[in-house]
């Protein structure tokens, strides 16, 4: 009988839509380097005399977040790798088996990056909030969403507030492109 506490309830069964273990060591590895990048960036950052949070206290706080998600993951990595044992002959016959799923999620992450890029070099002619609402609905779709309607009225939500937000309330200013609204 096993505890509620066993991780064999949390870990996934043969053939499972877990991912293959590199992907998860890269990932967890990722989120931990970019924490140590966005911590050293942070402290570079000169700080003003007289204020309790200089223009570092952002970026250090996602840093720290970021640094943690990582360790955590990684952690989480070594626990099932030790209850599982080390040698899992098994489970290389089954990322064998999952390589069409393996290679339709590596053109999906291309496209996400492809819809990236396409993003930062339409922000400033486009404008931010019709370039985010493009962006939204774009991954959504390319992370199976079959909502668009749904999708466009979420991205055009979050565009819009942050739009707003910022330009109105911080006085930071977003690219208005196509659509700037006076503010």
């Amino acid at each position: 009988m096993t505890s509620p506490n066993d991780t064999d309830d949390v870990l996934p069964e043969a053939g499972s839509q877990e991912p293959p273990q590199w992907a998860s060591w890269t990932a967890a590895l990722t989120v931990a380097v970019i924490g140590v990048v966005l911590l050293v960036g942070a402290l570079s950052i000169p700080g003003r005399a007289g204020q309790p949070l200089g223009p570092n206290a952002f970026p250090t706080a996602v840093g720290i977040v970021a640094l943690g998600v990582g360790l955590t993951l990684v952690t989480q990595l070594v626990l099932v790798r030790r209850r599982r044992g080390a040698s899992a002959p098994a489970a290389a016959s089954a990322d064998e088996a999952d390589k069409p799923e393996t290679t339709r999620r590596w053109v999906s992450l291309g496209a996400t990056v492809a819809a990236v890029i396409a993003y930062t070099f339409l922000l400033q002619p486009v404008g931010y909030v019709l370039s985010t609402v493009a962006f939204f609905v774009t991954v959504c779709r390319l992370m199976g969403s079959r909502a668009p309607i749904r999708d466009l009225i979420i991205g055009a939500v979050i565009a819009l507030t942050i739009y707003f937000g910022f330009n109105g309330l911080l006085g930071v200013r977003l690219p208005g492109g196509i659509l700037d609204f006076g503010i």
